[in-house]
């Protein structure tokens, strides 16, 4: 539902904008504003950098993952 609701533009498909935008809120609003993770960005620009996310103690503390 939600990719029905955005445009894709000359520089990014639907759901590239879609990825964009829950990356954006669900990690660096959410997870990392509370410590649950740390990120970093790294590559020469902006546009040609990759993130890297990595769980911190406190994530452990808070969920609890069964496989």
């Amino acid at each position: 539902m939600i990719l029905e609701h955005l445009e894709a533009s000359l520089y990014q498909t639907i759901e590239e904008k879609a990825i964009n935008c829950y990356t954006l809120r669900t990690f660096h609003f959410f997870m990392k504003m509370y410590g649950l993770v740390n990120s970093e960005e790294r590559g020469k620009d902006r546009i040609a950098s990759k993130l890297f996310i990595k769980k911190t103690s406190v994530l452990d503390q808070v969920f609890r993952f069964e496989a």
